[in-house]
């Protein structure tokens, strides 16, 4: 996350315990995420191998995704 911010990005996490005191990390399930539609021009995961449903972690990223926006991951 620290790469994207420091590129300008506005970076966010998603976490279920984001720790005390973390302001770029959300509480937050990332197969429901907490987000209006069509926002995010990129949307970065690095949780594939956590998911607990990859249908409903890919459904909330296409749902958060603008029209032209982009996914990306890291393997799981």
């Amino acid at each position: 996350m620290r790469a994207f911010r420091a590129l300008g990005a506005m970076a966010l996490g998603i976490d279920l315990n984001p720790g005390p005191s973390n302001p770029i990390v959300l509480e937050g399930d990332f197969h429901r995420l907490p987000f209006a539609d069509a926002v995010f021009d990129l949307v970065y995961t690095n949780v594939l191998g956590h998911a607990f449903d990859l249908h409903a972690l890919g459904r909330e990223v296409c749902r958060v995704l603008k029209p032209a926006g982009d996914c990306a991951s890291s393997p799981p």
